[in-house]
């Protein structure tokens, strides 16, 4: 009995390395936390990103079917004039719907914890909007003198509350600390963008609103012209600091052009036609070119937008990738630190191998079958000596069995010497029943015979014709035997040697290789003894109704016989193009259908006739 251990090395080597492993998991778990935070930040940081440029394309699309539709509210003229304006208010509309609908998906997508806290009244907006979409469609379609004076203001006051929303929750998505620093540069552009588009298009639209109609110009509007002026030059000045700190000479002087263009020069018309609307008692006219030059302008806007966000697009980019690059090579690291450990930890274990590889040593001779190796008392008494025990039962047990082996060979020559008495068994049973095959096929062949010689000694012709259909199935049966004879296989014969046969023998007792000429598709396969039986007088009596019928006042013909297998199902099929079959024929008492339709039973099949273009039989079998 082995006495109880007192110590284990594998206990001190496996407790030291784990040890050391947990303590560098940890510290590694620690780093890699921080690292995934920032890159988790700046994934964050991109949705939101995401987000304000939808906000920013939403309030630009909006901003314009805003304006349009008060320009051609206070249109006094005719429809059709209005006809391009109208189809750019649908396009605007269908282009800001489709940036709502991703703004939705976003913003839906973000945790519920980061989610905006006023979408819900965006939303609520939008839905309104959508009501007084409907309306406005119904003012456009009616005369001037017969619309509500008091939509336009509802429609434009609606719009804005809605950009409003939008510049709120543009602000918000920039300031509540998600984004990183190199995208919420991006995102305060984008609320710039934002905030001056939506400053300087209802300038546009109202003026050019009021050279149709003065009375859509009134003391509040031309208020909100004076205050969106302001606001204007400090928006402006914003987007110069930012575009002088990120853009190239050539965009500084377009951001240049559009402040003296829009802010000098169009403000300057802007306050010549407010100054003559107080004088005059009727509505001056403003330029034809006011409106284009107002869309040109604001144009620009859309040029310098897409510039910094461009610039500012790249940055973000970067930085997100430089993100990602920083996480994923800390786990690299971190991997590699912790295998560098593992080898490190190998390579110590593999200083216990020496006592293990004597006991591997032992163990191989053992496999080897020297049972003689002395196997040495164990010292220590620790998990290598127990394997060293282990080796000596291993012996032990393979002394005990060789022995066992010794007594199973000697069970299986017994085995063997059985096995080759009953293959010499069966070889002679095969031998008996090639020769009962033999004698029956003697036997029924002087049978024939018998019949050939009372066929020419009986005067009755009737009585002959029936001796001669009985000489051939005799004949059919006859070669059966003789090819399951001569056949390897005691139980099945190949169909097409067999079949051949058959028909070479029809042939020569008809005669009839001058009336008919035969047609043969005969595929070779192993067929049952009594299915191939079977077939072989089906196809005879077949071939009698041929002879018989097909061909009277000794016509020629062609007649075809397929015989196929698919599966355990074998097709014969035999046809002519004689003079066809009497259907009352197959449906009668004569010998051959009835016969046919038994032996079709027999196989578990049946015989179906056809009679277009001569008769076709088909036979559809199972083999046995």
């Amino acid at each position: 009995m082995i006495p109880r251990q007192k110590r284990s090395i594998l206990v001190y080597f496996f407790g030291m390395s784990t040890t050391i492993i947990i303590i560098l998991v940890v510290f590694t778990s620690i780093a890699l936390q921080h690292i995934y935070l920032h890159y988790s930040q700046a994934k964050v940081s991109e949705k939101y990103l995401a987000i304000c440029r939808s906000v920013s394309l939403v309030v630009r699309y909006y901003g314009f079917e805003r304006g349009r539709v008060n320009v051609v509210l206070n249109y006094q003229g005719s429809a059709s004039d209005v006809a391009d304006s109208v189809n750019y208010i649908k396009r605007q509309r269908l282009l800001g719907d489709r940036a709502f609908h991703d703004l939705q998906e976003q913003v839906a997508a973000l945790p519920a914890d980061i989610q905006p806290l006023n979408f819900a009244e965006v939303k609520a907006t939008q839905r309104l909007i959508e009501i007084l979409r409907e309306r406005y469609q119904e003012q456009l379609a009616k005369p001037f003198s017969e619309r509500d004076p008091e939509f336009d203001d509802l429609w434009f006051n609606t719009m804005s509350r809605l950009l409003r929303q939008l510049h709120y929750l543009l602000f918000h998505l920039t300031n509540n600390g998600q984004l990183i620093p190199e995208q919420k540069k991006l995102a305060d552009i984008y609320y710039l963008l934002s905030r001056v588009g939506d400053y300087s298009g209802p300038v546009v639209s109202y003026l050019e609103g009021a050279s149709y109609n003065p009375d859509s110009l009134n003391l509040a509007r031309i208020l909100e012209i004076s205050f969106r002026h302001e606001q204007m030059g400090y928006f402006v000045n914003e987007l110069m600091s930012a575009a002088h700190t990120s853009l190239d000479k050539k965009n500084i002087e377009l951001v240049t052009d559009f402040r003296d263009s829009y802010l000098v020069r169009y403000f300057t018309e802007v306050s010549s036609y407010l100054e003559k609307l107080g004088k005059s008692p009727s509505s001056p006219q403003l330029d034809s070119h006011f409106l284009a030059d107002g869309v040109r302008e604001l144009e620009k806007i859309n040029t310098i937008s897409l510039n910094l966000v461009n610039h500012y697009e790249r940055i973000s980019r970067k930085a997100l990738y430089e993100q990602k690059n920083t996480f994923f090579l800390s786990i690299i690291t971190s991997l590699m630190l912790i295998s560098l450990m593992l080898i490190s930890l190998y390579l110590g274990y593999k200083s216990f191998y020496k006592r293990i590889i004597a006991n591997t040593n032992l163990l191989e001779k053992l496999i080897a079958g020297d049972l003689d190796t002395e196997i040495p008392e164990p010292s220590i008494y620790d998990e290598i000596d127990l394997l060293q025990n282990g080796i000596q039962r291993f012996k032990d047990n393979q002394i005990k069995l060789n022995a066992a082996n010794v007594d199973l060979l000697a069970q299986v020559e017994q085995q063997r010497q059985s096995e080759i008495r009953l293959r010499n068994l069966s070889d002679e049973r095969g031998l008996l029943l090639k020769e009962v095959h033999h004698r029956v096929k003697n036997n029924l062949q002087v049978i024939s015979s018998m019949m050939a010689l009372q066929i020419r000694r009986h005067a009755d012709e009737q009585v002959g014709l029936a001796l001669a259909e009985a000489q051939r199935r005799v004949n059919n049966i006859a070669i059966a035997h003789q090819m399951l004879y001569e056949s390897d296989n005691l139980a099945y014969i190949k169909s097409q040697p067999f079949f051949d046969a058959i028909i070479t023998n029809m042939m020569e007792i008809y005669g009839a290789e001058e009336r008919f000429r035969l047609h043969l598709q005969l595929d070779d396969f192993s067929i049952s003894f009594e299915t191939a039986k079977t077939l072989s007088l089906i196809l005879g009596e077949a071939l009698s109704n041929i002879h018989k019928h097909a061909f009277p006042d000794k016509r020629s013909g062609n007649v075809y016989i397929f015989l196929t297998k698919h599966s355990k199902h074998i097709l014969l099929k035999i046809k002519d193009d004689g003079v066809g079959f009497n259907p009352a024929a197959e449906q009668g008492n004569t010998l051959g259908v009835t016969l046919i339709k038994s032996f079709s039973r027999t196989l578990q099949g049946e015989a179906l006739y056809s009679h277009i273009d001569g008769t076709e039989i088909m036979i559809n079998v199972k083999d046995s």
